[in-house]
């Protein structure tokens, strides 16, 4: 919570990494996307952008298809979606998820990250069909490769919103309720940083019956959600 001060480590980090390693390097391309992490939560786009960039230019050089260039895509792409460049996010989303494709195998739950990210791109770009399937593939790989883990969950409650976006209230409920239950149970497993989820699957039950006419049950769950902070 303190990214002005991970910015200036991870500065000092770089510089190391380059007195060791020289200008081309994996780790200067994994220093570089660190920073331009930190430079991202900080808001600082322009140099973001710009460090994300030089990051995946050079491991692109030096690694071709490789998980760490997959990852250099995928933070690129957010923030292209902060930019509003949603086909440009989207476009960076696909490159990423076809190199996880090929280096682990289509149905490997290294893929399910970016099946994630395409399906959020493609909501946000209104592409609700294509997002949905993005979404469902994700769970599938998720729940055959680990059914129990938090993130499964998470998973049955993104296909959830994304059936409630098109108003399909009767596929989406039983998906949102097993999402959140999972997710409830599982709450001391989940980092600090995905918690927000939690959150998100309940905020889609309200909605999905404040939307389906059942306020009586909208109330109940809307008593659950946390004081605004």
């Amino acid at each position: 919570g303190r990214p002005k001060e991970g910015e200036d480590f991870l500065r000092e980090s770089l510089a190391m990494r380059k007195q060791v390693y020289g200008p081309e390097h994996p780790e200067i391309g994994l220093g570089l996307n660190n920073l331009g992490s930190v430079l991202f939560e900080e808001g600082k786009l322009e140099e973001a952008e710009k460090i994300y960039r030089e990051a995946l230019a050079m491991d692109r050089k030096i690694l071709g298809q490789h998980p760490q260039v997959s990852t250099e895509l995928q933070n690129l792409a957010g923030l292209m979606v902060q930019r509003k460049d949603l086909s440009g996010a989207a476009q960076m989303v696909r490159e990423a998820l076809d190199i996880d494709r090929q280096v682990y195998g289509p149905n490997h739950v290294n893929v399910a990250p970016a099946l994630e990210k395409l399906s959020a791109v493609l909501e946000l770009a209104g592409k609700l069909g294509e997002a949905e399937q993005a979404a469902r593939e994700c769970l599938q790989i998720r729940e055959k490769a680990l059914p129990n883990d938090w993130a499964t969950f998470k998973a049955r409650a993104q296909l959830g919103a994304k059936l409630l976006v098109q108003k399909k209230f009767a596929e989406a409920e039983p998906l949102l309720l097993a999402g959140y239950a999972g997710l409830k149970e599982r709450e001391p497993l989940i980092p600090a940083g995905s918690k927000k989820h939690l959150t998100a699957a309940l905020r889609r039950l309200v909605e999905l019956y404040e939307q389906s006419g059942q306020p009586d049950k909208a109330a109940e769950w809307k008593q659950k959600l946390p004081a605004p902070n």
